[in-house]
């Protein structure tokens, strides 16, 4: 399990590094998707490419931020873990847009944080919301790891 782990986020990370359109394409959907919606309770929102700018203040939105790395992670988790494919398929479903909607809910926080609380901005940014991000993404995966393990019929080993 932990070698198909390891060699499933090799993968996707190295696909992940290759895709740098992708990445670049990501990084400027988020900020758009971001702007716009900052923009129906500020005034001051304007867009250019990956960069949001609000208050006076400039937020780019660059991997890893576009959480395309936590992606990696739980993919390679759903490949490693021994159940069907249509499993893994449920569990894509759901896990990917919720990571999504997380990722845009700390991309939302930072906005106030780097307004009324830029010297805090880095540290928030860096350290607590990237291990957090990595914690919920390890937590989801494990969660269903857990939840297919109760719910599976057993298979024969060998």
């Amino acid at each position: 399990m932990v070698a198909r782990f390891l060699g499933a986020w090799a993968l996707l990370s190295l696909a992940g590094f290759q895709a740098r359109d992708f990445n670049s394409w990501l990084d400027r959907a988020l900020a758009w998707l971001l702007a716009h919606t900052l923009m129906a309770v500020r005034t001051d929102v304007h867009l250019s490419g990956d960069v949001v700018m609000f208050g006076g203040r400039l937020l780019r939105i660059a991997d890893p931020c576009n959480g395309l790395q936590l992606v990696e992670i739980l993919l390679a988790l759903v490949w490693a873990w021994p159940v069907t494919w249509g499993e893994r398929g449920r569990a894509a479903l759901w896990m990917l847009p919720a990571l999504f909607l997380i990722n845009m809910a700390r991309l939302y926080s930072l906005v106030p944080l780097l307004i009324y609380r830029p010297d805090d901005f880095e540290t928030i940014h860096q350290y607590v919301w990237q291990v957090a991000m990595v914690g919920i993404t390890l937590a989801m995966g494990v969660a269903w790891m857990a939840w297919t393990g109760k719910h599976a019929p057993a298979r024969p080993r060998g």
